[in-house]
């Protein structure tokens, strides 16, 4: 067994990102997935992007469907929670081993993609810290402000 993380198994994680055709990343600090959807459409790239969460994997599958028509939904979506920030994502190794999934598919292309996602994941971080400091819902706030 590898090192574990939060219970989650290392290297199957590593093993997840390099095999899977249809992966998504749960981030436990925000709303918004990772999707990783590696099989190349019409436009001859794979489809990576954050998407909204879904409350169910049919809704994920109907998205895909709407997303992608031309490419045949997946046999399976392997989805891959993750405890942490995306810092902890890159200390860990597993954003290197995304970054070079993306890059084996896209070639010289994923460059931008991967810099889009991480400004994506940024954003997704700072808004959810700044709702929680503000206290917004699912949030309370320590100190109120004195009017």
């Amino acid at each position: 067994m590898g090192d574990d993380v939060d219970g989650l198994d290392l290297d199957e994680l590593i093993q997840a990102i390099k095999d899977e055709d249809v992966l998504i990343v749960r981030f436990q600090n925000f709303e918004e997935r990772l999707l990783l959807d590696m099989r190349v459409g019409d436009d001859g790239e794979p489809l990576v992007k954050m998407v909204d969460p879904v409350s169910s994997p049919e809704e994920r599958y109907k998205e895909l469907r709407e997303i992608r028509p031309e490419v045949a939904l997946p046999e399976r979506i392997m989805v891959v929670p993750w405890p942490h920030s995306y810092n902890e994502l890159v200390r860990f190794g597993l954003w290197d081993h995304i970054t070079e999934r993306i890059m084996s598919v896209t070639g010289s292309s994923g460059e931008k993609i991967v810099e889009e996602l991480k400004i994506q994941i940024a954003r997704c971080e700072l808004l959810e810290l700044k709702a929680m400091i503000r206290g917004e819902i699912g949030y309370e706030t320590l100190w109120e402000k004195n009017t």
